[in-house]
């Protein structure tokens, strides 16, 4: 049982996750597909509108010129709460949460977006504390890819195809070229920026571009010298808005995979 005091500090939580109007917030999260409610109430996240930035400040005549900017470590922590009904259940429920978030890596869900998920893993778990059966703790996690991932989409087309892209942070396809009939200096083409594979390919054979690893593969072969050495990968991302891409000659077959990245 919770003494007076543990109560009082549930019904403050209590207080803290209720919305205007007297709806319950059900605040959850998962990590590697296990929901924590079972064991934790979420109080608090530090998420944010955008990750940290970093860049290289070199100086100039008149002050700084800042270049190779990138998005810096994300560290997402929580506010958690643990309430058993006995120190057995409490000491259970620690043992089993250890396992599943000593996890090399995960996604990590929230309930107010169950549709977008970071890849993260856990840097911390501070110790509860607090007396009796009423404990509080801290998960910090470290996200390895600063945006969050949406869902996936696949699309096919022959010729060209405008994509309507409703995400937030640039998208990198994976591209899968199947020809029809003999076919010679390929090009794809996004947004008038040319990606150029140097080769005659015949019916049935297969290009698969990873714009996302900087990866080509011929026939399930690791082909690289394809590559026209004026092209570039990044060139093939998929940005906010419409995209307009174009595949040279228009008797291959393409298809697009993606999944929405969110920032």
């Amino acid at each position: 049982m919770l003494n007076l005091d543990e109560e009082d500090k549930w019904h403050s939580v209590q207080e803290d996750t209720t919305k205007k109007g007297g709806e319950k917030m059900n605040a959850w999260f998962s990590f590697n597909g296990v929901n924590f409610s079972k064991w934790l109430k979420l109080v608090d996240d530090n998420r944010t509108s955008l990750p940290p930035r970093k860049f290289t400040n070199t100086e100039v005549h008149h002050g700084v010129h800042a270049s190779n900017k990138r998005w810096g470590e994300y560290l997402i922590e929580l506010d958690v709460l643990m309430i058993s009904t006995s120190y057995e259940e409490q000491r259970k429920a620690m043992r089993e949460m250890a396992y599943y978030l000593s996890a090399e890596e995960g996604k990590l869900v929230f309930f107010d977006e169950p549709d977008k998920a970071y890849h993260a893993f856990v840097v911390d778990f501070s110790d509860f504390t607090g007396k009796g059966l009423l404990k509080t703790g801290k998960l910090v996690f470290q996200v390895s890819d600063p945006v969050a991932e949406g869902a996936k989409k696949e699309l096919d087309f022959t010729g060209s195809i405008a994509v309507d892209y409703v995400a937030t942070a640039p998208a990198m396809p994976v591209y899968s070229i199947l020809f029809h009939e003999e076919a010679e200096n390929v090009q794809i083409v996004k947004d008038g920026n040319r990606f150029k594979l140097n080769r005659m390919f015949h019916s049935g054979d297969r290009v698969v571009i990873d714009s996302e690893k900087s990866a080509i593969r011929y026939n399930d072969e690791w082909a690289m010298p394809l590559l026209d050495l004026r092209s570039r990968f990044k060139d093939l991302f998929l940005h906010p808005g419409e995209n307009h891409i174009a595949v040279h000659p228009e008797t291959a077959t393409v298809e697009i995979a993606y999944k929405e990245k969110w920032l």
